[in-house]
Order: C-alpha cells, then structure tokens, then sequence
C-alpha cells in the first residue's frame, strides 16, 4: 500500500492543518493530494460509518456521482481510437431505436458529451434536477434504456450547439449508442479498458444489492439542528453510466495521472476531452464556465489552469483536480460521505498551499458554509 512522501513533512502538516479546519466545518471523508508523483497528503478524516463510529480510511470507497461522466467519455475515446465509432458522427447514423432521426441528424456524439446537444429534458438536468419526476422515480430500479425512455421522444430543448446545459439525458443517450456499437454494457468495457488498465482496483460500478467492502456510507448534516441524518433513498441502478462509479481517492489519482496527464489516451482523443466547448452565461453554483467531455477546464490561482469535475449525490460529495500544466503535475482528491459541505472551496484552499500561495474564500462561499 502506499504511503505519504517524507520529503516535505512541513508541507505535510499544513496541508493536514487545513483540512482539519474544513473537519470543524462538517467535512468527513478522505483526501489525497499529490505532486511530482508523491504523495504529500494521503488521509481520511471523521467517520466512514456513524452508526458503529467506524472511522474514515485512506483507501475507503465513496460513491463518485458525476465524475463517472469523464469515464464515460474516455470510453467513447477509446472507442474512436479502436474505429469503433467517430464522436463527430451525427446521432441519425446510428440508429438509435425510439429516438427519432429528425432530431438525432441534429446532434453529434461530441455534442452529447459536452452538454450542448439540446437533449436536456426532464430527468436529472440543471436546475430541474430537483423536478417531481426524479424525485418520483429515483428509487425505482431502471436500466439503462428505461431512463433513455423517459426523454426520447421529447422536443429538444434548443438547437444543437447553441447553447450548454448540463443533464444527465446526454449520457444516458449517448451510452446507449455505445452499448449498441459493443454489444455488451458499456460498464464492462469501462471496467476492461479504463479501470483495469490503469490500475484502478477499488473501483467499480454500483450493483442494486451488493456488498461492497470498505464502503462508507452516506450521510447529510443539518446546520440548523446541528445533527446527522441519512439522506432520501435512491436506487443505484438510477445512477448507472450517468453517476454510478464507485472510488477511492488513491485510484481517482491513478485516473488523473494516467489519463488526464499520461498517455493513457492519445494526444488525439486528449485534444478532444480537454477541448473548452461554451462559456456559461451565468454562475450555478460549483460548475465550471469551460467544458471539454465530461469534464471542466477552469482557470484558477494566478491564471493556472486546472482540469476537474466535481460530484453530489444523496450522501456523498466528490472531486477529482489536476492542474496540467503545473510542472510537478499537483493532483487533488477528495471523495466525501456528507452531501450537505462544497469541496469547490477546500480544493482551492489546498491547491493554494501547495503552490505556497494566499487564497481567501469567497464571500458568498463562507455564507453558504
């Protein structure tokens, strides 16, 4: 197993320092910071399972929501490199069985993964995400093609390429054609070709009924009462492709080190995945103004450029940072089981004393904490 550098144990302890401070705040979970492939902090904090005071692992598995998205993408890029598909293909060309080709000539595959592919209907969008649907429906378990039944035969919601809106319905859709072009789910082919490849052994996607071991469980903090709770119920299967990755953070940063800065993908399929598609137009709260494939290209401290993506889902928060083109490559993972404390913040607060920087929170931020 591996441990913490002890190259810089100052390092070490400031960066420990901070995030005990976010602990003050309600942050339980685990935290993995890393430069110059070494790990400058590798740690969990409070507690994995609060019913039995099971206490936080470095190596203890979360449920990662919609950092799954990048998987996925990485996925379809793979698939192009092996002639499999061509992300530039209209949807129309494949045939896809209940979505009709008036509106699939419209679409690419690219447009699907970047969010501007106008499929942005009823289940798990921004800001509907919260509709009376999902809430309906979100413990019923469903397969892949019966989430992609509940917004085929909708109108798209804009004109494809003209604008971004985040939504789950992308990838549903854009799975389906995968699984179509394989052959077999889309889930084994990530699991042969990404997971297994890189390394990635305490990663997997959630079963309906599984046991998975070293798993926390997810739980929600109430400001106003000062208790925990578990969150509202939701099958897993809901999840799916869309946000059904389970990880730790050690494999998250396998992930960013063989993917996002390795030749795990090649300089093609990398152009492609960090490519920035739209600038939103206004702020909703931790997602980022550029967008590649199923994942963010934000600018931060002092015009550094870091590639992320975060996560939320029902008792559990997630995010997965590399800043690329920093020479020592640093790394930030944190996977947390309470859904209710951003990591936006933390992430930047830690970032900033690796690189031996000041970053203040933002207002609006610490009132929200």
């Amino acid at each position: 197993m591996p441990c913490e550098s002890s190259l810089d144990v100052a390092l070490t302890q400031r960066l420990d320092a901070e995030v005990q401070e976010w602990v003050s705040r309600t942050f339980t979970g685990s935290v993995l910071v890393a430069r110059n492939n070494e790990l400058l902090l590798w740690r969990g904090y409070g507690l994995g399972v609060r019913e039995f005071n099971v206490p936080t692992t470095p190596d203890m598995k979360y449920r990662i929501g919609s950092i799954t998205k990048q998987f996925v993408a990485a996925a379809a890029l793979k698939m192009q490199e092996e002639g499999l598909l061509n992300i530039d293909s209209t949807v129309d060309t494949f045939k896809v069985e209940g979505f009709s080709d008036a509106k699939g000539s419209q679409i690419t595959l690219r447009q699907l993964f970047n969010h501007s592919s106008g499929a942005s209907l009823t289940w798990g969008c921004i800001p509907d995400y919260v509709n009376k649907e999902y809430h309906a429906t979100k413990t019923i378990p469903a397969t892949n093609r019966e989430l992609f039944h509940r917004f085929a035969d909708k109108p798209l919601k804009f004109a494809p390429g003209s604008q971004w809106d985040y939504s789950n319905s992308n990838y549903v859709l854009a799975s389906i054609i995968m699984e179509n072009i394989l052959g077999y789910p889309i889930q084994d082919y990530i699991q042969a070709k990404i997971l297994g490849p890189l390394g990635m052994v305490d990663s997997g996607f959630d079963k309906e009924r599984e046991i998975v071991p070293n798993f926390a469980h997810g739980y929600s903090y109430d400001k106003k009462t000062d208790t925990w709770h578990h969150p509202p119920a939701i099958s897993r299967t809901i999840l799916g492709v869309v946000a059904g990755l389970h990880s730790t953070v050690h494999d998250l940063y396998l992930w960013n080190r063989g993917a996002i800065v390795g030749d795990f993908l090649s300089e093609e399929s990398k152009d492609a995945f960090f490519r920035q598609q739209l600038v939103r137009s206004e702020d909703p709260g931790d997602l980022p103004e550029l967008y590649g494939m199923g994942i963010a290209v934000p600018t931060k401290h002092n015009g550094r450029t870091s590639v992320a993506h975060g996560s939320e889902v029902e008792g559990f928060r997630g995010i997965a940072e590399t800043y690329a083109e920093d020479e020592g490559k640093l790394s930030i993972c944190i996977l947390a089981n309470n859904d209710s404390l951003k990591l936006v913040p933390m992430a930047l607060r830690l970032a900033a004393i690796a690189f031996g920087e000041d970053y203040e929170i933002p207002s609006e931020e610490k009132k929200e904490e």
